[in-house]
């Protein structure tokens, strides 16, 4: 087991191993301590179904009493089931109490170099051949074996998948199909499968229309075409010089520890909206590590303050992860945040900023809270894939979403090989050599975090681990689209609604007013919080307000006092004052213009009692003019009023003319 401390150092059924199960037998029927596993807390009807693992043959050959005893067994052979057929494998099973009580049965399995120093059915394979199926699996072409009777039969060469064994099947048994999925391959393509040859870097497209990069070639273990997502399987030498000599780096047939492919992702589950009145929420589940992300909008005084020795200022976005003790199956208190959580939240935060709109796209604080229900593997990777989903189900217009995933890696210096594994569980990153977590969009990486427990990473391992770290992404990528393909379109209707508008920087203090005594005049009436800030020689003003019609009357009351009094336009005024010479009318907020005693009517008054206007009456105004040198505001009430028949409109004179006059006749 590349995966675990159990590595075998001898081939199971050797005389070695033999010799020493005998000992141990005998070791522990001298015993006479009790077992400290309770034997009727196992379901050995499930076991024999699901593992081929049968009670009955372990008491006969001693390792039932070993299991019991030491909680772990000999190397057996257990034959587990994969799409739908039952493989042989051989692997140590180790019992495990449940936290109810129930035993469970783990088998470690035995990793197996496949035998290609051996001859194959009267076939040697040469040193190029070697490479070709350690490297991608397969042979990549059709060899001439030996048959039954020592005739020579064509047949396809790979190695099984599960059982690491060399297999053939004869090319007059397997039958190449001339569709995949919904694609259809040309005759030429056929026939190129047909002599072994494998399709590389081919588009398919499957039941549900979706299109996938593939590389497609006959499997000797499938008895058939197989194809390998994102070229994962190159079919090309590649040969490492060692001080070992040549060896085949890519194990690509190796298991995990718990049985899968090591560039196969675990089952992904996931769903958006899983709490009823949050902003946004979704839970993401892969394997045993399960996150439920929550998203709250705030406004721009719910940002986060950095008041650092060098840097001041807000940060927008902020992302919050829990690892409560649970998550893990240990029952302690729940205590502050420890490094390790601050640094995995700081990872994710790091993923998904790039994508988070900012500032005038996005006028809302964001709070993402991740908490891990269930945690084996990579519990910040998928914290980065919850909170993706809980953002578009909020209704954040993401620019793109993103996945995240944990690679690990298993090498041994002495022979020099390695091999890279995608979505490592948690003792895979503690027994391994490398934890590198990879966030990204569709188009590109937007985070990394490497930690290594060897001297260093040569440039083939790192490139084979991006590489496989892409595909991993783009396929957990496609299931989180899947559950949501895009942002929603609104907002939750329990979501407070948040509108900006700009105004000009001179109309701040206006908006503001004496004191505050404007803003909280209209937060106070309107039932809205409002934001204020400066920024390139503007004034940007966000209304945060519970329903539509609160944010509708702070806004027509700011949008009054920002805007500018346009000649010609009619406006309802309310007097404020009157003075002999006319009175001075409020058109708009904080915005007074005169309206003169010979602008009120076609009427001549002499004095304002005769108009009969007082303070706090409302009154329709035309703004006929602006002061080109002091800026005031000309009104007329007359200009609103039909004409008198036979009225004649006096000619002005410019203002000074009959004082200038006066003085040149006084002069003659």
């Amino acid at each position: 087991d590349v995966c675990s401390s159990d590595l075998e150092q001898s081939p199971a059924g050797s005389p070695q191993e033999e010799q020493q199960g005998n000992t141990n037998t005998q070791a522990s029927a001298k015993e006479t301590r009790h077992s400290t596993i309770d034997e009727s807390k196992i379901d050995w009807a499930n076991l024999k179904e699901k593992w081929g693992i049968d009670r009955d043959e372990l008491e006969k050959s001693g390792d039932l009493r070993e299991m019991l005893y030491n909680r772990k067994s000999k190397v057996v052979t257990v034959t587990p089931t994969f799409a739908g057929e039952k493989f042989p494998i051989d692997a140590r099973l180790s019992f495990r109490t449940a936290p109810d009580g129930n035993v469970r049965v783990v088998p470690h399995f035995i990793h197996r170099e496949p035998k290609l120093d051996q001859e194959f059915n009267g076939y040697n394979f040469s040193k190029e051949e070697k490479a070709v199926l350690r490297e991608t699996g397969n042979l990549g072409k059709i060899v001439e074996l030996a048959g039954k009777n020592g005739e020579k039969v064509p047949s396809y060469v790979s190695i099984d998948r599960y059982t690491n064994e060399i297999v053939s099947v004869p090319v007059k048994d397997v039958y190449v199909r001339n569709t995949v999925g919904q694609t259809r391959l040309t005759d030429a393509e056929i026939a190129q499968l047909k002599q072994g040859l494998a399709l590389p870097s081919k588009e398919i497209t499957d039941k549900n229309g979706k299109t996938y990069n593939v590389v497609l070639q006959v499997s000797a273990d499938r008895k058939g075409v197989e194809f390998v997502p994102g070229a994962a399987r190159k079919q090309e030498q590649s040969q490492t010089q060692t001080q070992n000599g040549t060896t085949s780096q890519q194990q690509s047939s190796w298991l995990t520890k718990d049985g899968r492919r090591t560039d196969e992702i675990r089952p992904i589950w996931c769903e958006t909206d899983y709490l009823p009145c949050a902003h946004g929420s979704a839970v993401f589940t892969r394997g045993e590590t399960q996150s439920l992300a929550t998203v709250t909008l705030g406004t721009k005084l719910d940002e986060k303050v950095k008041d650092e020795v060098l840097v001041q200022g807000t940060e927008q976005f902020v992302l919050h992860y829990n690892f409560p003790p649970f998550s893990t199956g240990e029952a302690k208190a729940a205590r502050g945040l420890s490094r390790r959580e601050i640094g995995h939240g700081h990872l994710a935060w790091r993923a998904l900023k790039p994508m988070v709109p900012v500032g005038e796209e996005n006028p809302y604080a964001v709070r993402v809270v991740s908490d891990i229900l269930e945690s084996n593997g990579s519990s910040s990777m998928a914290t980065v894939c919850a909170g993706t989903l809980a953002l578009m189900d909020a209704g954040v217009k993401l620019k793109k979403p993103v996945s995240g995933i944990a690679m690990g890696l298993i090498s041994d210096s002495a022979t020099g090989r390695w091999a890279v594994l995608s979505d490592i569980l948690g003792d895979e990153d503690h027994l391994g050599d490398m934890d590198f977590k990879v966030t990204g969009t569709c188009d590109g990486i937007t985070a990394t975090q490497m930690d290594i427990k060897v001297d260093g990473l040569s440039y083939e391992v790192l490139a084979k681990a991006l590489e496989q770290a892409r595909v991993g992404r783009l396929h957990i990528l496609g299931k989180l689209t899947e559950c949501i393909a895009e942002p929603r379109a609104e907002y939750k209707p329990f979501v407070p609604r948040l509108v900006q508008i700009t105004i000009p920087q001179d109309c701040i203090g206006a908006v503001i007013g004496p004191g505050g005594k404007v803003i909280q005049d209209i937060q106070k009436t309107t039932g809205t919080t409002i934001t204020i800030t400066e920024d390139d020689n503007k004034g940007y003003v966000d209304i945060f307000g519970e329903n539509k019609e609160a944010i509708d009357g702070a806004l027509a009351r700011i949008k009054a006092i920002v805007a500018q009094p346009e000649v010609g336009e009619t406006y309802k005024g309310k007097i404020r004052s009157i003075v002999s010479f006319g009175a001075f009318v409020e058109i708009l907020p904080g915005k007074d213009a005169l309206l003169h005693i010979s602008e009120i009517d076609y009427k001549r008054f002499e004095t304002m009692e005769e108009t009969g206007l007082k303070e706090g009456d409302e009154i329709e105004v035309k703004l006929i003019g602006v002061d080109a040198k002091t800026g005031k505001l000309k009104l007329s009430h007359k200009a609103l009023l039909p004409k008198p028949e036979g009225w004649v409109e006096r000619e002005r004179r410019p203002r000074g003319e009959h004082r200038r006059e006066g003085r040149n006749d006084r002069k003659e």
